[in-house]
């Protein structure tokens, strides 16, 4: 089951249900640290996938400075595509 179906599956179990229900409040607990999570999660895996495609994108400025005779610094070529790859902190 995806963090999406265990998501939706906790919300359908919450629907009646009051916070005065023992059961209820057990459920929106479980519900919430389950958001938690997830969103735990997402953080983290856009922080890995951002910084796999800013490895790319500085191999790639690397790789263009030097094709076709040109001399051009990663840096600048990183500038011209509007790419902040080289940002302080990324590289």
């Amino acid at each position: 089951m995806n963090n999406n179906q265990r998501i939706n599956q906790l919300l359908m179990q919450t629907r009646g249900l009051s916070s005065t229900n023992l059961e209820a409040t057990a459920l929106i607990e479980r519900l919430r640290k389950e958001a938690f999570a997830l969103a735990a999660w997402s953080c983290r895996e856009i922080d890995r996938i951002t910084a796999e495609r800013d490895e790319a994108r500085r191999e790639w400025c690397r790789l263009w400075g030097h094709t076709q005779g040109r001399n051009v610094a990663p840096t600048q070529a990183a500038r011209l595509r509007a790419w902040d790859c080289f940002k302080k902190g990324k590289a």
